[in-house]
Parts: structure tokens; sequence; C-alpha cells
């Protein structure tokens, strides 16, 4: 049948890529598609709605979705239909909110992970990776969180933290999720050779962050 969804130009970023896995000796293509929102739940307006849903051709108009969230829309319709083999899912670098603001929305969508992600589609969560203040504008290299309590990594931290406490019954006790990878730890110790601008990694780190999934992933015979 095909995919009968469709994405807003805004607020959402989507690409889709096919790697040949025959040069490596392997005899399978693997399609990757990446959406990139700013916050762990953004709520859809109705401009989008009006944009976003299914569209079965060019030529027809289009049915708006009933999601009220993009996280919704992504799980319930834009990979409903061919469903994703697995989903990786990273902790967002941009929010700097009060934790407790972080606590409902880390629920939220948690909720709809285990509302719309069934098997045999399987869910990687990562936790946010460290980042490097000294290589920041000077106001972020200032910058202090929780009420001015905390530098950016004890948020980082503290962030992961809630992220795994809300969430860790669900990685023992379902099918659909299978790792909590915490990435602040396998990024903080090496930030000089490898953070770029104080934020983003160098994209060598990235390719062993995935070599390292999907060697679990081949082990595992997940």
């Amino acid at each position: 049948m095909g995919r009968c969804a469709i994405l807003p130009k805004l607020p959402i970023g989507h690409s889709l890529c096919y790697v040949n896995a025959r040069e490596t000796g392997a005899k399978f293509t693997v399609a990757i598609e990446r959406v990139s929102l700013g916050l762990t739940v953004v709520p859809m307006n109705k401009k989008f709605r009006r944009q976003s849903g299914c569209q079965a051709s060019a030529h027809e108009r289009i049915i708006p979705t009933t999601s009220k969230t993009y996280e919704r829309f992504l799980f319930d319709e834009f990979f409903a239909d061919p469903r994703p083999d697995v989903i990786l899912v990273f902790g967002n670098a941009h929010e700097r909110m009060p934790l407790r603001q972080l606590v409902p929305l880390i629920d939220v969508f948690a909720g709809l992970v285990d509302r719309y992600i069934r098997p045999p589609t399987r869910l990687i969560w990562f936790s946010r990776f460290a980042e490097d203040v000294r290589r920041k504008p000077k106001r972020w290299r200032r910058m202090r969180y929780e009420y001015g309590n905390m530098t950016r990594l004890q948020w980082l931290d503290a962030a992961n933290r809630i992220m795994y406490n809300r969430t860790r019954r669900r990685f023992v006790d379902s099918n659909s999720l299978l790792m909590f990878p915490d990435l602040l730890q396998m990024s903080e110790p090496i930030l000089d050779d490898f953070n770029l601008d104080g934020v983003h990694m160098k994209g060598e780190w990235y390719l062993h962050v995935m070599s390292y999934i999907l060697q679990s992933l081949c082990y595992t015979g997940a």
C-alpha cells in the first residue's frame, strides 16, 4: 500500500537516504530516515494540522491529521505504513527548562511509545550527550540552569536520570524497547578531541555510536 502520510515543511526537519551494504559483503540495503524536532513534545497548531495527514496522491486533497502533537503524528501516522524495523530517539539538546517541567514531557512521550510502538518495530532511546561549554559563545558559557544551581553538564546528567527513571520499567517489561545507551558517559571523557562547537560532536563519534548500536542489535538477534 505504501505510506499515506505527509509531513509539514516546518518545524520538522526530514531527510531520507539509502545505504547499500553490499560493499561490505552483506546482501541488504538500509533505508535511513531522519526526523528532527526542537523539543521532546511539540504541540501541533491548526495550520500544520491542516498541512499534515494522508494524501494518497499528489492530485488528491490532504485528509488532515487528528494528532495534536508532532510525536503522535510521527508514531501513529507517518511511520505506520510501512513500519520501521528500528526507531532511534535521541535526547533533545535544545531543552533547558527546569527539570520539574521536563518530567511531564517525558511521561507524555513515553505514553506515546507505549501506545503506538509495537513489534516488530523496536525503539532505542538515547540519553543526551555531553556538551563542551568552553567552545560555546560567551553568553552560553556563562549560562546556569535549574534556577542558577547547575552547570550544563550537571543539568544534562540530571535530565538523563529523569528520562531513565521515568521509563526504566519499559526496558525490562517490553519487547519493543531495547536499550537506553548513556551517551553522556560515552562523550564527556573525549570532548577535547571530538566536540566541534560546544554542542555537536564530530562525525567520527556518531559513526562509532551507530556502529556500537548496530553490532548490539545484530549480536542479540534483534
